[in-house]
């Protein structure tokens, strides 16, 4: 959705009783806290009300206090004074003086009595959200898209200078709440826009975050609204949305409903694609990493040293048997079982369901939780694609985001290293981001200077770089050329690392067996079973009793670092302690070789790399996008000395936060490739591979014998499994909504 789209429902949210100001909390909100947020939010809607209300019975003239005394008449005198101190405390800023929320929200509704229906029963059609949303779109008849908020600055500037050219005629209070409300909109743009100068991903975790309690109203016309945002307004040839996995399976169905629906509406509104055909549509079913259960980090105060994250054994407030991250694990082994159910009870739905993504806080959770996760539905996905009432749908895609938050540019190396060996299918899929691959290491190097991180990721960074080096269980197109002296100076820093971890001096090989195996533990290669065990807080113990020890090299060395590393308290402990990394030569061209390798392996392997310019300058405080790492992984011209490219895709990211769309994503590439010096018909050449690259990367696929065909087949199949008896009829067969004034008459 875009922000036009966003303040419409926001107009509805707002008041619903079921949004308590907790929903509205977020670090560093510019009103304080999540309440008064809300009453400013609440304020400014109520204001916009009056003001509407005004210029509609008063087109020629008339002032906002003469307006407010007629009121006096038909208005309790109770919730008259509630209006003018809300009034007055709003025009003059006096957070103290606004009245409470109870009682604003409560005037509020008197205003926009539809909210509470929205509340209920959130529209059904793209124009029936712009016409009822907004108050003053419902007050003054309005559907277009934006049109309550677009005619409520027009016809207020209008006024405002119709009065200054009457100078006589001049309403002070008019204008003071105008432009309060104006005031408003903007800061609450720039509460869910991210700005510049936020590097980092729990920038971005902070300003979704704040998305959560506003996007009820959209919840029916989400698939109409991203298409038409998605393409900046032209047809474009396929659409993918993410969406979070559901508690049930029933839920997961309803969701998938209410995006078939909407999809269907944009099959007979939008014409086809330049090339004839009908659009595609699709979701990935996005899993998210978070930090810590009490969500501290998102919150913006997160203790030291890993305390109280999931990763943490023995949290001294919590109970956590099983491990790191087995509470975490047990939450997302319910929420993948949900999908899981419904495609077994709805194979159709493998038209709808196309892909499986981890994202959100990178550093949060490490690859190997995910990998029995990724396991389990890809497995349910083929078993559901091979039943006839799958209608030829081809199994679940892959992708993940990584390699694009990191604090050495090996960590995030070695977490795209994880993700392909570990995730990802021997050939194809997809990466999400994955900005290390791109940056140059000696550039990333001199900005940087030096890094502290913890003790284990360090170690394993060591471990990971000793691998490719070793060609310690890899593929063979994974082997990295080893700088001179390296290898040597890693063995020697692995040692001493685990000296300080572990408490003991321990080999690159024993180290480098328990990464694969950390990783592998619920695979067929290492265990018979393959983790068909159902998952529980001890399923990772379980999962290493059950391993085959003829396949485990050095095994009980192996094994007792894997079960220190994941319950031993003292082992993480030591591990949170930060080490200082000077970034010399020798890790420069550590850091080059592996790049290459990783590189190399990714085009071999034909994985293509999803970049978001927009999103990649924030979140990766590139310099400019001359410097974006696009430039080095699919260069418009081949770069002497540098690997085979890598294959690109480009995507809208979150069309919100990042304040773009697909067209202006294309743009700036062509901003970046020009402006770093490449010729304008090689870039033009160059941006129509990166296009083809997209449309062959895309999850989705043509619904056939025709798109609203398969649709209204996928809405009766999913209707069949939620036990519907009967399809409620449309909204705008039974009249819409019944329209009612801002103000009481």
């Amino acid at each position: 959705m875009d922000f036009p789209a966003l303040w419409a429902s926001l107009l509805a949210a707002i008041g619903d009783p079921g949004n308590s100001p907790g929903a509205f909390q977020s670090p560093d909100l510019p009103f304080g806290d999540g309440e008064t947020y809300l009453r400013w939010l609440l304020a400014a809607a109520i204001a916009r009300c009056v003001l509407a209300e005004l210029m509609l019975r008063s087109p020629g003239g008339g002032t906002l206090r003469g307006f407010l005394d007629e009121l006096w008449a038909r208005w309790p005198g109770k919730r008259l004074r509630a209006l003018a101190r809300a009034l007055e405390a709003f025009g003059m800023g006096w957070e103290e003086e606004l009245p409470v929320l109870e009682e604003l929200r409560s005037l509020y509704l008197e205003m926009h009595p539809l909210a509470l229906e929205i509340a209920s029963e959130p529209p059904r059609t793209l124009r029936e959200f712009w016409a009822s949303c907004d108050p003053v779109a419902v007050r003054a008849g309005l559907e277009e898209p934006n049109a309550g908020e677009r005619w409520l600055v027009y016809r207020g500037l209008q006024r405002l200078e119709g009065q200054e050219e009457r100078q006589g005629e001049r309403d002070p209070l008019f204008a003071r709440l105008f432009w309060q409300a104006i005031r408003v909109r903007c800061v609450c743009y720039r509460t869910v826009v991210q700005r510049p100068m936020t590097a980092g991903l729990q920038w971005f975790i902070r300003f979704f975050g704040r998305l959560k309690p506003l996007r009820q109203p959209l919840r029916r016309v989400r698939s109409e609204v991203a298409y038409g945002l998605a393409g900046g307004g032209e047809a474009i040839a396929a659409l993918e949305v993410r969406v979070g996995p559901s508690d049930s399976p029933f839920e997961a169905a309803a969701e998938l409903r209410e995006l078939t629906e909407s999809w269907s509406r944009v099959l007979g509104d939008w014409p086809r694609t330049a090339s004839g055909q009908e659009p595609e549509f699709g979701v990935v079913v996005n899993l998210c990493k978070s930090r810590d259960p009490s969500f501290r980090w998102a919150g913006g105060y997160p203790p030291a040293f890993g305390r109280l994250t999931h990763a943490e054994p023995d949290p001294r407030d919590l109970l956590r048997p099983g491990g790191r991250y087995s509470d975490y694990f047990v939450e997302q082994s319910t929420l993948v079982g949900a999908t899981a159910d419904l495609l077994r009870g709805v194979p159709l739905a493998l038209l709808l369901v196309r892909g499986l993504d981890v994202a959100t806080d990178e550093l949060g959770v490490p690859t190997w939780v995910f990998v029995p996760l990724y396991r389990f539905v890809e497995q349910q996905a083929r078993l559901a694609a091979v039943s006839p009432a799958a209608l030829g749908a081809p199994p679940l895609r892959l992708t993940a985001h990584v390699g694009e938050d990191f604090r050495h540019l090996m960590e995030g190396l070695r977490h795209v290293f994880e993700v392909v060996r570990y995730l990802l299918p021997r050939a194809g899929g997809r990466l999400g981001h994955a900005t290390a691959l791109g940056i140059a290491p000696r550039i990333w190097a001199e900005s940087v200077g030096s890094v502290m991180m913890p003790a284990e990721e360090r170690l394993w960074d060591l471990v990971f770089e000793w691998r490719l080096y070793s060609d310690y269980r890899i593929p063979d197109e994974m082997t990295a050329s080893v700088p001179a002296g390296r290898a040597e100076s890693v063995e020697t820093q692995i040692r001493q690392l685990a000296d300080q971890v572990f408490g003991r001096s321990l080999e690159p090989c024993v180290l480098a067996e328990a990464h694969h195996l950390l990783h592998q533990l619920w695979s067929t290669e290492l265990s018979p079973s393959g983790g068909a065990e159902a998952p529980g807080l001890d399923a990772f113990a379980r999962a290493l009793d059950r391993v085959d020890r003829s396949q485990v090299r050095s095994f009980a060395q192996v094994r007792r670092v894997v079960r220190e590393h994941r319950e031993d308290g003292e082992v993480f402990r030591r591990g949170q302690q930060l080490v200082d990394i000077c970034l010399t030569e020798s890790e420069i061209a550590a850091l080059q070789a592996v790049q290459d390798a990783m590189r190399r392996c990714v085009a071999a392997r034909g994985i293509v790399v999803e970049v978001n310019p927009s999103s990649n300058l924030l979140i990766g405080n590139l310099l400019d996008l001359r410097n974006h790492p696009t430039l080095r992984l699919f260069p418009p011209e081949p770069l002497d000395g540098e690997p085979p490219a890598v294959p690109i895709a480009v995507g809208s990211d979150d069309p919100l936060i990042f304040s773009t769309h697909l067209l202006r994503e294309y743009t700036l590439l062509y901003e970046a490739a020009l402006g770093a010096g490449f010729p304008e018909r090689c870039v033009h050449d160059w941006l129509a591979r990166i296009q083809k690259t997209s449309m062959d990367a895309r999850f989705t696929v043509p619904w056939r014998p025709s798109a609203s065909w398969m649709a209204g087949k996928l809405c009766r199949a999913l209707d069949d499994y939620l036990q519907r008896p009967l399809l409620r009829e449309p909204r705008a067969a039974r009249g819409g909504r019944r329209r009612r004034g801002c103000s009481k008459s």
